[in-house]
């Protein structure tokens, strides 16, 4: 399992919001990342948040920018726990920092 995004070390159970408008296309568990959320954003851009410890958002309802879509936890996490962010452009990783910064 490759990871391409960063780690975020935060409380178990910490709000997890969306980055940016979207609509969330999955929404349940991948081995390496946990319970997971990937949500599409349009012009091919998608965000992962993995490691969660509740799921709030469902599949293919459309969330805001600030929306709490779960709850930061510890599942599939080697480090305990965390959140495990990523950005993706066309199916390729891409550097998240700047769209945390936003």
């Amino acid at each position: 399992i490759v990871h391409n995004g960063v780690s975020i070390l935060v409380r178990k159970g910490s709000p997890v919001r969306s980055i940016f408008n979207g609509k969330v296309l999955y929404t349940g568990t991948l081995e390496g990342y946990g319970n997971i959320i990937i949500i599409g954003h349009g012009n091919s851009y998608h965000s992962l948040y993995g490691h969660l410890d509740e799921i709030i958002a469902s599949t293919g309802k459309t969330v805001r920018s600030s929306q709490i879509i779960g709850r930061s936890g510890d599942t599939g996490s080697l480090l305990g726990e965390s959140l495990y962010f990523e950005m993706r452009h066309k199916g390729k990783p891409i550097e998240p920092i700047a769209w945390l910064s936003q």
